[in-house]
Formats: C-alpha cells, sequence, structure tokens
C-alpha cells in the first residue's frame, strides 16, 4: 500500500521486487498524479516481477477521473486547514488518495497487505479492524516527522495512533535502521520492527569491471550522493 509514483518511491519498488522473486504474488497499490512520473514509473514497470495498480491516474486517465482527484485535493485542503484552527484530526489530512486507496485495498483479497506511506496507515489499520492481516514499513517514523512549524496542519495524534496500532497487532513490522527500530520499540511498547536498510546487496560490488565502461565522459566527476541532510529540518 502506497499511493504514490513508484519512481518516487524506491523502498516498494526493492521490496516488491524482492517477495516478487521469493516466488510470492506482488501487487504494487499506487497512485498517478504527474506525467513525467509516470513515464518514469512505466518504463520501470517493463521488466518488474510485480504487478502495479495506480488507485488515481489523474496524469493520464480521463476528465471524469480528474475531477475526482480535484474533489479529493479540494477536501483534504479543508481538512487540513480544520486541522490548523480547530484542532480536528482526520485521515484525510494524511492525503488525497487515501479514500481511492482505501477502496482498492478493501476490493482485494490478500493474504499480507504492507503499509508504506501515511495515508497508507489508515488504510491498513481499516483493514486490520476487519479481520485483515496487515503488516507495516516505517520508510520514515511519519508522526515524529517534520519540524514543529510543519507538523500544524498533521493529524501527529492520528498518526501516532494508527503506528501504535500496526505496530502492537501487526503480522509484519519493518523500518529502515536499527536505531529506528529500538526507538519505535520503546515508545510504543512493541516487538522492536525488523529493520532492512536502504541499501543495496554488497554481493552487486562483484559486478564492478573496473573499466569505467558507464560513464558518459571520464571528464566528469563521479559522485556518490547518500541523501542526507545535516540541519534543521
Amino acid at each position: 500500500l502506497s499511493g504514490n509514483h513508484l519512481c518516487r518511491n524506491p523502498r516498494v519498488l526493492k521490496e516488491a521486487g524482492s517477495l516478487a522473486r521469493a516466488g510470492l504474488e506482488v501487487e504494487v497499490l499506487g497512485a498517478w498524479t504527474d506525467p513525467g512520473m509516470r513515464a518514469e514509473d512505466v518504463e520501470l514497470l517493463a521488466d518488474a516481477p510485480f504487478r502495479f495498480t495506480p488507485v488515481v491516474d489523474s496524469a493520464g486517465a480521463g476528465g471524469a477521473a480528474r475531477v475526482r482527484w480535484l474533489l479529493a485535493r479540494l477536501l483534504a485542503r479543508g481538512m487540513r486547514s480544520a486541522r490548523r484552527t480547530f484542532g480536528l484530526e482526520s485521515r484525510w489530512q494524511l492525503g488525497p488518495m487515501v479514500g481511492a486507496l482505501g477502496r482498492a485495498a478493501r476490493a482485494r483479497r490478500v493474504d499480507l497487505a504492507i503499509a508504506h506511506s501515511e495515508p497508507a496507515l489508515a488504510v491498513a489499520a481499516e483493514l486490520q479492524r476487519s479481520g485483515r492481516r496487515v503488516g507495516i514499513d516505517l520508510e520514515d517514523w511519519f508522526s515524529e516527522d517534520l519540524l514543529p512549524e510543519a507538523r500544524r496542519s498533521r493529524p501527529g495524534r492520528l498518526i501516532a495512533g494508527l503506528e501504535r496500532q500496526l505496530l502492537r497487532h501487526g503480522a509484519h513490522a519493518s523500518c529502515t535502521s536499527n536505531a529506528m527500530s529500538a526507538a519505535l520499540a520503546e515508545a510504543y511498547d512493541c516487538v522492536a520492527p525488523a529493520a532492512i536498510y536502504n541499501a543495496f546487496p554488497w554481493s552487486e560490488r562483484a559486478s564492478l569491471d573496473g573499466r569505467l565502461s558507464d560513464r558518459a565522459s571520464r571528464h566528469r566527476p563521479s559522485i556518490h550522493w547518500y541523501s542526507q541532510t545535516l540541519g534543521e529540518g
């Protein structure tokens, strides 16, 4: 359960591919809201061993689908305003695709549904209450994310409650580091989630041939980007 573009959710791409290659039948419930990223997704899916279903396709669908997406965005925006003004919390504050993601998930009978995003937390919790088998992969500690001023329109209590429910009662729980796993276990009094780092297998280094054959120009610098921010925010 993602509700996002595949090209902007590499952890889902890795997990779905790994599970499919291990012999499971895997479907990713995502979304297409940007034409450029939709094209990237199509390219990524050309040889993917799993199925990808966009629960929202405002980038390539007809006018009716775009109108439904616009209405969902307006509802989400209005509910965020209600959070700032009145302190009211709602699952619609988790994102405009939460409704479509929930409808798609409820229509499927699967052995395990794994939540990968804030909207997916609400959907997985709903599935669990109806007796479905669900899990959670905390790509980020969603309820603790962002600076205080950025949290004013976010339903922090709701998100923390969903995290607690899925971590304590879900059939599967994983996160991105041992440090995060220990902190989650202490905060929610739950079994420590499995730590699965956002990395590639060390064995892939064996394919390096030392010939720089993937370099378009040897005059350009080669940079390894660790994708982390040091500082406020």
